[in-house]
């Protein structure tokens, strides 16, 4: 194939469902749907799509990356600093990360993140809160958060 037909090709590709998709279930909420799977690198991209919404406070619900091994807290740690440069606001969804996560938070002086253990009726409540401030870009990552997007959006 020449470069030209690659290009044209590239146009046609489709993300596959639940991978930074971008839902506005209301004029003020963006929701960038990303609950797919969680891995390092995708983690990565979507904070720095999250980052170009600079008009909306950024919000970001995260359970954290299963099956890293060995790297799993250098890789926490490393999206922790991620977070702490982009977001506004951080929910994490799970406690088996809390460790890395809050050491690398702590050292960038993020402090606007909660843990919370798998409750989404506290977590909707405590994002509906937030979202009702001001405009909001919120970021859903990993399996785990499609309850979440459900209730956000109305979807059966």
């Amino acid at each position: 194939m020449t470069l030209q037909e690659m290009a044209e090709e590239v146009k046609t590709l489709k993300l596959r469902e639940h991978t930074l998709s971008v839902l506005h279930p209301s004029g003020d909420l963006t929701i960038i749907d990303d609950t797919y799977n969680a891995n390092p690198d995708g983690v990565m991209a979507a904070l720095d799509y999250l980052n170009t919404y600079r008009d909306k406070q950024k919000i970001m619900v995260f359970p954290g990356m299963q099956e890293l091994g060995a790297k799993s807290a250098a890789e926490h740690r490393r999206i922790a600093k991620r977070i702490a440069e982009v977001c506004d606001y951080a929910y994490f969804t799970s406690l088996d990360f809390a460790r890395p996560l809050k050491e690398a938070l702590r050292e960038k002086n993020f402090s606007d993140y909660l843990f919370i253990n798998q409750d989404q009726k506290k977590l909707l409540r405590l994002l509906r809160d937030r979202l009702a401030s001001r405009p909001g870009a919120l970021l859903l990552i990993s399996r785990g958060s499609e309850q979440v997007l459900k209730k956000l959006t109305n979807a059966p």
